[in-house]
């Protein structure tokens, strides 16, 4: 963005100079335009449109390039044929990564191979641990890394996991490449590539509920688990009105409880039913 006031900054000086102006024209999201009453040539009238359009950028408008440099990230990363070739495992794996991109793309893919909305809503997650006060990369301080979030030991099984937890991030370039009438897991991928490539871009959240929308039961979790995995375990209860998540074995709270598109739930029966709609394949949001 300070490259864009800087060019706005220069192009002012310009026009300045080059012609006579007596009234500037200013309307609510930012510069309209510049009007002079004496006239200007063709290469002034340049200049102005050059003007127009950054000062519209500028003011309110750096949503659209956050997305058109995250979607031009994306086509890099799909077309380089080493991105998301399958990985052998190993205690860190993810070191074999290209870069933070593929490891966080990894990361949203392996959580949820199949629907966009729950990608998204593990992007939300990633992006409050690093905004969070909490100490959630264990280095020691409150400034959290994108990478350092992904990779702390047990936070995300999908990359720190076992083998078998592993095994949708480590080899997602082969199955795509073994099932090419999947196109189905080819634009899952690509779209955990276009979530990773925004999280470098951005993190502001009103770009991102722009650029991606507003999902419904996503906003400020920090938490997530997969819906499945959680019943299968026993892993979620009501206790007194209150639901409870089983952490480390020890019953905790849990609150801002949400399924992507389906709102915030306050029951484990509104979980239950709300899961129907993704065939039980979604992620549980909430916060301790």
């Amino acid at each position: 963005m300070m490259r864009k006031l800087e060019v706005a900054i220069v192009l002012i000086m310009a026009f300045v100079f080059g012609m006579s102006m007596n009234v500037f024209a200013a309307e609510e999201n930012g510069f309209k335009g510049l009007q002079n009453t004496t006239g200007y040539d063709e290469n002034e009238e340049v200049l102005l449109e050059q003007l127009y359009e950054l000062c519209s950028s500028y003011s309110g408008m750096s949503w659209e390039d956050a997305e058109l440099e995250a979607a031009n990230m994306q086509n890099m990363y799909m077309s380089n044929s080493n991105y998301g070739k399958s990985i052998a495992y190993s205690s860190a794996w993810y070191n074999e990564c290209m870069d933070d991109v593929e490891i966080i793309a990894r990361l949203i893919y392996g959580e949820n191979t199949i629907y966009y909305s729950n990608q998204i809503g593990v992007a939300y997650v990633l992006m409050n641990r690093v905004a969070s006060s909490t100490d959630f990369d264990g280095d020691g301080s409150s400034t959290d890394t994108l990478k350092g979030v992904a990779i702390y030991p047990n936070a995300f099984e999908a990359l720190t996991g076992s083998a078998s937890r592993t095994v949708n991030a480590r080899t997602v370039g082969e199955y795509i490449e073994d099932h090419p009438n999947d196109t189905s897991a080819y634009n899952a991928w690509s779209n955990a590539t276009f979530l990773a490539c925004l999280l470098k871009v951005t993190m502001d959240k009103a770009e991102w509920s722009v650029i991606v929308g507003n999902i419904s039961g996503i906003g400020n979790q920090c938490y997530f688990v997969g819906y499945q995995w959680a019943m299968n375990n026993d892993m979620i209860r009501d206790n007194d009105g209150q639901l409870q998540y089983c952490m480390d074995g020890t019953w905790r709270n849990i609150y801002s409880v949400g399924i992507a598109g389906q709102g915030y739930l306050y029951t484990k029966a509104q979980i239950i039913a709300a899961a129907v709609s993704y065939s039980n394949l979604c992620n549980i949001f909430f916060n301790l």
